[in-house]
């Protein structure tokens, strides 16, 4: 009979068996009772009796010893708390990156947004000017010198209308005004239509006079 030695099995090495006993034999220490008589003896002599909880008389007392965790793995003691540091911290990042983008974004709309409305109060003020003949769209739009003079507050737009092949000179008053938050700019726009016109941007109303107006819930789009 052929015995093939490589599939053969010796059962645990030296070292697997000294490994096990040892830890077999240091657990059982643990768990196990004093049985020797000399420990007993000196046990007893204290006041210990076998089965009752350690320590003062109590409905909570442990009758055994707290029981010894064993760990897989050569991680290294502080180990899992470095780990959950990190993982706070991974988090916190991530959190903190998020909520920038989320502000960057709503800034990005809120300015879009209120260009849009300073170019339609723009546009408000341009057109109750003409109506109320305080300027002449005719002139403003075909005379880029008369173009240069418009109200500050729509002279851009009608610059871009009227001199749209031509070179703009400087303008130090409306680069001052553009110089202006976007808020700012809102105000003025804003301010101009409703004492110069009695108009209310956000309601979308023009009314007769400052009597009239003080129907309107206010000068802001918040009161609206």
């Amino acid at each position: 009979m052929t015995v093939d030695y490589m599939d053969m099995d010796f059962g645990p090495t030296v070292e697997e068996s000294v490994d096990s006993n040892n830890e077999s034999n240091t657990l059982g220490a643990v768990y196990s009772p004093y049985k020797s008589d000399k420990a007993a003896r000196m046990m007893k002599s204290m006041g210990y009796e076998e089965g009752r909880p350690l320590g003062k008389p109590s409905q909570n007392g442990i009758l055994e010893p707290i029981q010894v965790q064993k760990r897989d793995g050569r991680q290294g003691i502080g180990f899992d708390t470095e780990k959950k540091r990190k993982h706070s911290l991974e988090v916190h990042e991530y959190n903190v990156v998020k909520s920038e983008f989320r502000s960057r974004v709503r800034e990005e709309q809120d300015s879009v947004k209120m260009r849009t409305q300073l170019a339609k109060m723009q546009e408000a003020c341009f057109n109750l000017d003409c109506q109320r003949a305080v300027a002449d769209e005719d002139e403003l739009l075909s005379d880029p010198t008369k173009a240069r003079r418009a109200n500050v507050l729509y002279r851009r737009p009608i610059l871009e209308r009227a001199c749209a092949n031509l070179v703009l000179e400087t303008d130090p008053d409306l680069d001052k005004f553009e110089a202006l938050s976007i808020e700012e700019q809102l105000e003025m726009a804003n301010s101009y239509l409703r004492k110069k016109h009695y108009y209310c941007f956000w309601c979308g109303v023009l009314y007769d006079d400052d009597y009239d107006l003080m129907s309107c819930p206010g000068n802001s789009e918040k009161a609206h």
